[in-house]
């Protein structure tokens, strides 16, 4: 109803973010939400509320860049919790001194922490969501494709922060290596995506992994599993919450 009312008055992009905001009201931070839509856009943009920042939040977006049209809610971050599983005390965080670019819908739940130095770029597409209390540490590059869904306590890090040295070589070896990520990859919850992995299109990484290297070798639609990671098999389709519609067709059929 209120949606309605507000297409009346507004176009239907300005309604529908506003009617975001009314949604989700209890988690939504509005003064933030309002200043970070307002600086970062123009008016005619910044009406349609693109970014949605929820409460007990710390962000500094810094360089942000779309690469799709601007449309409602299309950043969410830590506005739509799990009742009972997640507790909404956990605060979201996201300090940005490189380069974040969007295109397009972008979740991310309560508790997450993205961190990004100077200099790097993390880049996301569409359909990309971050599960409670995940981390995300970017010093060179991430870039992940279009439905990306990543479950609880996960990280991605492209760096491993210090050097290592072989003493025999007499070699140091780089502490950075970016993340390349596909389209519909799944990652299983307290699953860690380290430096240099290179994961394929499909791809599913089981709970509790430890991933690192290219797994493009083997092919799309694949999984990954164990510490260390290693390929078990391909032809593989995960379900997606993106699509809850065909979700709900396989219960059916499975009769779950």
């Amino acid at each position: 109803m209120i949606e309605k009312i507000l297409s009346i008055l507004l176009d239907e992009d300005k309604a529908k973010g506003i009617h975001y905001l009314f949604r989700y009201r209890k988690h939504v931070d509005f003064l933030k939400t309002i200043y970070t839509n307002f600086k970062y856009f123009p008016i005619s943009d910044a009406l349609k509320f693109p970014i949605v920042i929820g409460k007990n939040t710390d962000i500094k977006l810094g360089s942000i860049k779309f690469n799709c049209p601007i449309k409602p809610s299309l950043v969410r971050l830590g506005t739509q919790p799990i009742p009972v599983i997640e507790d909404g005390f956990s605060r979201l965080v996201v300090k940005n001194s490189g380069t974040i670019e969007i295109g397009g819908l972008f979740i991310c739940q309560t508790g997450v922490k993205i961190l990004i130095r100077e200099g790097a770029v993390f880049s996301v597409a569409d359909k990309v969501k971050f599960g409670h209390l995940s981390k995300v540490v970017c010093y060179k590059k991430i870039s992940i494709g279009n439905d990306f869904r990543m479950s609880w306590e996960c990280q991605i890090f492209d760096t491993d922060f210090h050097f290592v040295y072989n003493t025999e070589k007499n070699k140091y070896y780089p502490r950075l290596k970016p993340v390349i990520i596909g389209n519909d990859v799944f990652v299983g919850n307290r699953s860690t995506i380290g430096k240099g992995t290179i994961l394929p299109n499909g791809s599913i990484v089981s709970c509790n992994s430890n991933v690192s290297g290219d797994f493009s070798i083997n092919g799309d639609n694949i999984l990954i599993k164990g510490n260390p990671a290693v390929f078990v098999k391909n032809n593989l389709i995960m379900g997606n919450s993106f699509y809850p519609e065909k979700e709900e067709i396989v219960a059916q059929m499975l009769n779950e």
